[in-house]
């Protein structure tokens, strides 16, 4: 037990368990989840991506990315539109409401993120974002994982990119 403080898997388990509870408690009334708010984003800012291509870039396999993208269209914030290169499969667009919904959803982040750098630091938290953003791109090219682009970055992988 006295290693495990110690150890990357222990230490990234813990940190993405408090980071994913600030999380819920900031999103809760805009009944997003991380996963779901990492979706609307990459729709947002890859309209008319497939499913296929948000799948690939968070990392989710095809049956649990479906559901979460049915409860996005349920929600009349993500629209299935047909593709216009292959009629055989449907283009991603974030509806007028969805549009309104990663505005706000935004500026939640935004706060949640300055509320993070309030609590460690600015440095340390370029310096953390640093290291992450490394190692995603070592484990991208090593999976040869396609990221979409999210507000002009990468996509974020675990649902958020705090």
């Amino acid at each position: 037990m006295a290693q495990m403080p110690s150890t990357l898997g222990f230490l990234l388990s813990m940190t993405q368990q408090h980071l994913f509870r600030d999380f819920e408690s900031a999103f809760k009334k805009l009944k997003l989840r991380p996963r779901l708010y990492s979706i609307l984003m990459l729709v947002r800012a890859n309209p008319g991506c497939r499913l296929t291509d948000i799948g690939e870039a968070l990392g989710i396999l095809q049956t649990n990315l479906v559901k979460r993208i049915d409860v996005l269209v349920q929600r009349g914030l993500v629209s299935r539109v047909p593709d216009p290169a292959d009629r055989r499969a449907n283009a991603l667009m974030l509806t007028a409401k969805g549009e309104r919904i990663a505005n706000e959803a935004l500026q939640v982040h935004e706060t949640l993120t300055r509320n993070f750098v309030a609590r460690f630091g600015k440095d340390d938290y370029g310096q953390l974002i640093a290291l992450l953003q490394k190692m995603n791109a070592v484990e991208d090219q090593y999976s040869q994982r396609r990221p979409l682009k999210y507000n002009g970055q990468r996509a974020p992988v675990n649902g958020t990119d705090e």
